[in-house]
């Protein structure tokens, strides 16, 4: 992937982290464990993308020697 795919992979896990949140204070507590579950996997999800957005640095070139 890309990088600007793991950008807008990041955006919408962000938004389901957000959603999911927001989604446990509705529901009963069975209910919120699923949520919670969810939530968790978004989180996992999120650190995937910076993982391999990290991977994709662009490199640097390399500063000539002083002789």
């Amino acid at each position: 992937m890309q990088p600007y795919s793991h950008y807008m992979g990041l955006k919408i896990i962000h938004e389901q982290i957000i959603e999911e949140a927001q989604n446990r204070n509705r529901f009963s507590s069975e209910e919120q464990d699923v949520h919670k579950q969810n939530w968790l996997q978004s989180v996992g999800a999120l650190f995937a993308h910076l993982n391999a957005i990290t991977a994709h640095k662009p490199k640097t070139a390399t500063s000539p020697s002083c002789d």
